[in-house]
């Protein structure tokens, strides 16, 4: 049995987070994702305890994408969002942004306190769940052999979502969203889908990938 503990094992008190995790060390089957979490020493505890192989980065969509964070207070912790009265204090003006950004920046700063290598950082992103789940290397690797899979962003692009954008039939929360950053091509196995916003794919271009559980984890104790 493999273990996903969320929000770097819900760690948005760090303090719980140091006082747990060493009684993990020896469990290989327990892994966790980043997801939502703004405390850097929540990964960076993940990291220097248990080693960057058992995290992986987590989204939280739609959270991700509403203003505010996680903060850590007290012997707890609260969340801030954008309608909560504390952006106006009386010595400046806080713009909050996307959690999803407070977010990626304390995984940024988890991963340069620990000093982790360039392919290491790629490791939390792709690879580690790509090796959990036995998809590596066809998955998760640019290298010979792996599936040409990319998307070509243009960080200059300023747009409203529109349904013609986002390629659904009737519905996407998404309508109607300001981005900054739009992809502008997006290839599948070498074959380009996207190209200048024209859907060029079809739906016989997806292809099922049976996923399976890695050997080395099937042999692991439960607990």
């Amino acid at each position: 049995m493999m273990l996903i503990l969320a929000h770097s094992g819900r760690g948005f008190q760090p303090a719980h987070k140091l006082e747990g995790v060493p009684d993990l060390v020896g469990l290989d089957n327990v892994f966790f994702d980043t997801s939502a979490n703004c405390e850097p020493i929540a990964h960076q505890a993940i990291i220097r305890i248990l080693g960057h192989e058992r995290l992986m980065y987590g989204t939280d969509l739609p959270i991700s994408h509403m203003r505010g964070r996680s903060l850590s207070a007290a012997d707890t912790f609260i969340w801030l969002y954008e309608q909560t009265p504390v952006w106006k204090e009386n010595h400046s003006l806080i713009e909050p942004v996307l959690i999803g950004l407070e977010h990626l920046r304390s995984l940024k700063w988890a991963c340069w306190s620990e000093n982790l290598t360039d392919s290491q950082v790629e490791d939390i992103f792709y690879n580690n769940a790509a090796k959990l789940l036995g998809l590596y290397p066809r998955k998760g690797a640019i290298a010979v052999g792996s599936d040409a899979d990319f998307a070509i962003i243009d960080p200059s692009a300023k747009k409203s979502l529109s349904m013609n954008d986002l390629h659904v039939r009737d519905y996407s929360p998404w309508e109607g969203w300001e981005v900054d950053g739009w992809p502008t091509t997006v290839i599948l196995r070498g074959k380009v889908m996207v190209d200048k916003g024209q859907l060029l794919g079809t739906g016989n271009d997806g292809q099922l990938i049976p996923r399976k559980i890695n050997p080395a984890v099937l042999q692991r104790p439960a607990f």
